[in-house]
């Protein structure tokens, strides 16, 4: 079958975001959407700002809804995937009614383009492909304009053809996102254990550096594209999920010490730089070998906690490690040595956190089996979308 070659900007709306000052953040109100939010294919709450507004009539035309497209127009060039310029994601249900901000358009269809198939078209290589080559700017920053994303050719289908390309693609992103939701409930119920046990037990306070065998920064990897060590970074720590899709590879022939190799349930932190410091996850998985950059903590247990009980401890005085970074603005550091003193850990019976892991662990298990199935049906989805879009497959 052959489909004509149409310029998308005539079946599109563009919006480009308010530039709201960062003085008006505040802790409550209506959240702000930044570049700095964008996951991989959608936006996290995770660290989200706000501003404190009685109405958003001012700024009606900027809010957002589920499923809304939006495209990342400043960012780094494709050697930095995190923070590439062209990105494009999609607003989840947790971000509704939320306002779009500078350096991000909102891609609107018109009645021409059905919107699930629109997300999907901006998310297809060739269409990466085209505005990274469009893409101005220096060596550490680039930018596109309204013009070239109007300016981008692809093979115009029918509506109803979009639309089962789009219920295709679309049954493996819901599956994703149901399989996240269980993850996110078991992560809850596991919490919900450990703060129970602190109402309920004697406790004995501990400085986290006296109940830990390993509490150091990771590695200075030197990266490859292939064959080599997974190695985490801070964009890898979301939501207290350790993400393999942000993970770069360091070279085999980088020696890295033993200790700094990751163990299951070791608890990850990230160390460096405002807007992510303080970020907490457990490593779940043992199957891959994998290590962290500098920029993160490895804080693994000693014979006086068990590890899952460790992590929740952490997790539970995330808020006070996020604020205990040192140092100027952009280059601010939490040091082990200042986790280590200043943070506490309050450690019940050893029976009762045996009992604690012996219930946690199979649930965790659980949430490492469900990541694996959504790292399967993400490039299931992937090896499909452009086959779909260019035709290859028939629907």
């Amino acid at each position: 079958m052959k489909f004509e070659q149409e310029l998308i900007g005539n079946h599109i709306i563009t919006l480009k975001g308010f530039a709201f000052k960062s003085s008006w953040y505040t802790g409550t109100g209506v959240a702000i959407v930044k570049v700095s939010d964008f996951t991989q294919d959608s936006v996290s709450a995770d660290k989200v700002s706000y501003i404190a507004i009685e109405s958003i009539g001012d700024f009606e035309k900027y809010k957002l809804v589920k499923g809304d497209i939006l495209i990342q127009t400043v960012g780094s060039w494709e050697h930095n995937p995190n923070s590439v310029v062209g990105k494009v994601v999609r607003i989840p249900e947790i971000m509704n009614e939320s306002l779009l901000n500078q350096n991000i358009v909102k891609i609107i269809p018109k009645e021409t383009l059905d919107k699930s198939f629109l997300f999907y078209l901006l998310r297809s290589d060739v269409f990466k492909g085209y505005i990274i080559k469009t893409a101005q700017g220096s060596a550490n920053q680039a930018s596109i304009t309204l013009d070239s994303i109007r300016a981008f050719k692809f093979k115009y289908k029918d509506k109803l053809i979009q639309q089962k390309i789009s219920s295709i693609l679309l049954a493996y992103d819901d599956l994703i996102e149901n399989n996240l939701k269980r993850i996110k409930l078991l992560e809850e119920k596991a919490f919900l254990r450990y703060k129970e046990i602190l109402k309920s037990e004697k406790l004995e306070k501990f400085k986290l550096n006296e109940v830990t065998q390993i509490l150091k920064r990771g590695i200075s990897p030197k990266y490859v594209e292939e064959d080599g060590i997974v190695v985490f970074n801070q964009k890898c720590i979301r939501n207290h999920i350790v993400s393999f899709g942000d993970a770069r590879l360091t070279g085999i022939e980088k020696k890295i010490p033993k200790e700094r190799l990751l163990q299951k349930y070791d608890t990850l932190i990230n160390s460096t730089g405002a807007g992510t410091l303080g970020r907490i996850a457990m490593n779940i998985q043992d199957e891959i070998s994998a290590t962290v950059d500098s920029h993160i903590t490895i804080v693994r247990a000693n014979e006086k906690v068990t590890p899952v009980f460790l992590s929740q401890s952490l997790l539970a005085q995330e808020n006070i490690i996020e604020n205990m970074g040192e140092g100027s603005t952009n280059q601010t550091e939490l040091s082990p040595r200042k986790l280590g003193e200043e943070i506490k850990i309050s450690i019940p019976e050893k029976s009762v956190m045996m009992e604690f892991e012996k219930q946690s662990v199979p649930n965790f298990n659980l949430i490492w089996n469900l990541q694996k199935q959504n790292t399967k049906l993400r490039e299931a989805r992937d090896i499909l979308l452009p086959r779909l879009m260019s035709g290859e497959i028939v629907v």
